[in-house]
C-alpha cells in the first residue's frame, strides 16, 4: 500500500493478508524519495503465521462453555479461520480417551469432583510442559477430591471451606500490574469498573504450595488468581466460576463477572489464555543492540544455524539448551537463520533503530544541568 501523509500527521494502516503459508514472514514500511535524515527512512517487521493455538475444555454438563469459548474464540473468528484457539469441549468422564499432548492448554471449568487417575493425567501433562486453568466453583463439592495426594503435586494450594460474602459481595482488586496476565489493565487502572461485578461466594485457598504466586485478589485480600510452575509447565487457578449464570437454578450465583458489559472478563480471560499458550511463542521484533533469543526445542530443531545478516554477511549461530541466541544486531534490517533437519528450517527476526535515533526535538538546559551542572558546559 501507498500513503500520502501531511506534514506532521499521521495514519492508521490496516494490512488484511490471507494464504499465508506457516512460518516466520517479514515486512518493511519505507518512505518513498528522501528526506533529510535517511537512517529512519526504513522500518523491519517479522510476525510467525501458525494454525491456531488447539485448547481442551472440559466441563460437567450443566456448565456454560460456549461462555467461555465465545470470548477467546468468537463465532464469526472461526468462521472466518481467524480465531486464535481452536477449543474441543468434553465433559470430565471423556477425559481418559484423549491424549493430552497436542492441546496447547487444558481448561477446567467449574469441575465436579476427579479421580486419582484424572489428576496423574493432567499432573503428567503439566510437568512435560503443559499448560492447566483451573476455574473452581460449586460443582467441586466438598473439596476432598481437589486435596487428594495427586491434586497436591499439581495445584498451587489446598481447598479449603467455601467463604460466602456477606451482602453486596466483593469484587476483583488487582494488588499489581506486573504480571504478564495483567500488565493490559495498568493503564486502565482508575478506570476498570471491577465494584460492577460482585463476587458472592469463591473457595479458601489454604497450604499454598512454596512455588505459588498470587497473580490477583479480592477486595477483602483473599486470593482470586494463583499460578505455580510444575516442572515444565504452569497451573492457574481462580478460586470462583468464569462462567457463572445470572440465574442459575436452584441457587444464588457465586459471581457476576459474566454480566451486562463484561469488558474486564473478556480481557482478563483473553490475556489469561495468551500467557499460557503463547508466552514461550516467540518474539520477532526487536531494538538494534539488543540480544536475541530465540526458542530452539531439542526434540525439533537443528542445534546449527547459518545467519544471514542485513548486510548480505553470513556467519554460523549455534543452539544451546534449547535456546537459539543471536549476539549480533548492530544494524537495522532482516536477520534470516537458516538449518537443516530432515529439511530446511528457516528462523527470522527483525531490529530497527530506536525511535530516539531519530528524536531530533532540541534538549532542554534543565537536562545538562542535571548533568554537568549549571555553568559547567
Amino acid at each position: 500500500q501507498e500513503v500520502e501523509l501531511e506534514a506532521d500527521g499521521a495514519q492508521r494502516v490496516e494490512f488484511v493478508i490471507s494464504s499465508l503459508e506457516p512460518g516466520i514472514r517479514h515486512a518493511e514500511i519505507r518512505i518513498t524519495g528522501q528526506d533529510a535524515l535517511a537512517v529512519d527512512d526504513r522500518r523491519y517487521l517479522s510476525v510467525e503465521v501458525r494454525s491456531p493455538w488447539l485448547v481442551l475444555v472440559i466441563a460437567p454438563a450443566d456448565v456454560n462453555t460456549s461462555s467461555f469459548v465465545e470470548l477467546i474464540a468468537p463465532y464469526e473468528y472461526r468462521v472466518a479461520q481467524r480465531a486464535a484457539y481452536d477449543c474441543l469441549v468434553i465433559e470430565p468422564d471423556d477425559l481418559p480417551n484423549h491424549g493430552l499432548d497436542e492441546f496447547a492448554a487444558v481448561v477446567l471449568l467449574d469441575p465436579t469432583p476427579l479421580p486419582a487417575t484424572t489428576w496423574e493425567q493432567l499432573d503428567s501433562y503439566v510437568r512435560e510442559g503443559g499448560q492447566l486453568a483451573l476455574f473452581l466453583g460449586p460443582n467441586a463439592g466438598d473439596s476432598q477430591s481437589f486435596n487428594l495426594p495427586a491434586a497436591k503435586t499439581l495445584l498451587p494450594g489446598s481447598l479449603g471451606r467455601q467463604y460466602r460474602v456477606p451482602g453486596n459481595g466483593v469484587y476483583l482488586a488487582p494488588h499489581s500490574y506486573d504480571h504478564p496476565i495483567l500488565r493490559r489493565f495498568r493503564p486502565l487502572a482508575s478506570s476498570v469498573p471491577w465494584d460492577e461485578f460482585p463476587v458472592f461466594r469463591f473457595w479458601n485457598i489454604d497450604q499454598l504450595a512454596p512455588d505459588t504466586q498470587s497473580i490477583l485478589r479480592y477486595g477483602n485480600n483473599c486470593d482470586a488468581l494463583l499460578e505455580r510452575a510444575v516442572d515444565k509447565g504452569t497451573v492457574l487457578m481462580m478460586t470462583s466460576p468464569v462462567t457463572e449464570m445470572a440465574r442459575p437454578r436452584g441457587r444464588r450465583p457465586w459471581n457476576e463477572l459474566a454480566g451486562p458489559d463484561d469488558w474486564p472478563r473478556f480481557m482478563l480471560l483473553n490475556d489469561l489464555m495468551r500467557y499460557l499458550t503463547q508466552h514461550d511463542a516467540g518474539r520477532y521484533n526487536f531494538v538494534t543492540g539488543q540480544q536475541v533469543v530465540l526458542a530452539n526445542p531439542i526434540d525439533q530443531a537443528p542445534l546449527r544455524y547459518l545467519l544471514f545478516l542485513p548486510d548480505g554477511e553470513t556467519q554460523p549461530v549455534q543452539a544451546r539448551n534449547g535456546l537459539l541466541s543471536v549476539k549480533t544486531t548492530e544494524s537495522p534490517g532482516t536477520y534470516r537463520l537458516k538449518g537443516e533437519r530432515d529439511g530446511p528450517v528457516i528462523k527470522g527476526f527483525s531490529a530497527n533503530l530506536s525511535a530516539r535515533h531519530s528524536d531530533l526535538r532540541r534538549t532542554d538546559p534543565e537536562y545538562f544541568d542535571q548533568l554537568f551542572g549549571a555553568d559547567r558546559y
